[in-house]
C-alpha cells in the first residue's frame, strides 16, 4: 500500500460521517448513492464529497449499474481494503454505534420545528425580550420545572432574584431553581 494510500485513508476517518458510509454501503454488487444517503446523516452534496475522498483513499469504488438503477445513478461497492474495514467495525460494533447516532441526530431534527415554535412562543427570538430574566434548573425532574416554569410565568416568584427548591426524585435533598430578574406578567404580552 502507497504511503499516499494510508495517509488519504486516515484523514478520511477524521470525520464522523465515514463511518457511515464504510456501513451504508451494505450491499455485495454495492449501493446507488440514495441508498447510502438513507443510511448516514449527511447531505446529498456531502455525500457525494465524501465518496469521492473514499473513492481516494481506496475504501469504495464505482461499479457498473444495475437492471433498475435510474441511468443516471452511480453506485458504489467496498474495495478490500473497505469491507477489512466494514469487518472491524461490526466486530467492535460502531456500526450499531453509528446507527443510534442517526436515529438520535434524526430525532433532534424531528423535534428542530418544536423548538423554533417554543422559542417564538417565549419571544426570545425578539430583539429585545420584555422580561430580562432566565432559569437556571438543577431539578432532575421535567414536571418540576415545568411547575417553576409556571410559577415564574404567573409572577408567583416576586419581582427580585429567589430561589425556590424543587425537590429531586432521586434523593432526598432538593435541587434548586433559581430565577433572576423580573418576569414579565402575562397582561403585559
Amino acid at each position: 500500500m502507497a504511503d499516499d494510500d494510508q495517509s488519504s485513508t486516515l484523514e478520511f476517518f477524521d470525520k464522523i460521517d465515514s463511518i457511515g458510509i464504510i456501513v451504508g454501503i451494505d450491499y455485495p454488487d454495492g449501493n446507488i448513492k440514495t441508498e447510502i444517503l438513507d443510511r448516514v446523516a449527511l447531505s446529498d452534496d456531502t455525500l457525494r464529497k465524501r465518496l469521492e475522498k473514499a473513492i481516494e483513499a481506496g475504501l469504495v469504488k464505482r461499479v457498473p449499474i444495475q437492471p433498475g438503477d435510474h441511468g443516471r445513478s452511480t453506485r458504489y461497492q467496498l474495495t478490500e481494503r473497505g469491507k477489512k474495514i466494514k469487518s472491524l467495525f461490526s466486530m467492535i460494533e460502531v456500526d450499531t454505534t453509528y446507527e443510534e447516532y442517526v436515529a438520535r441526530k434524526q430525532e433532534l431534527d424531528d423535534e428542530l420545528p418544536d423548538l423554533r415554535k417554543l422559542i417564538e412562543a417565549e419571544k426570545l427570538h425578539e430583539e429585545s425580550v420584555g422580561a430580562d430574566y432566565w432559569v437556571q434548573s438543577q431539578a432532575a425532574s421535567e414536571r418540576d420545572l415545568e411547575q417553576a416554569r409556571r410559577e415564574l410565568r404567573q409572577g408567583v416568584l416576586g419581582e427580585d432574584t429567589e430561589s425556590v427548591s424543587v425537590p429531586d426524585e432521586d434523593s432526598e435533598d432538593s435541587g434548586t431553581t433559581e430565577v433572576w430578574g423580573t418576569p414579565k406578567d402575562d397582561e403585559d404580552e
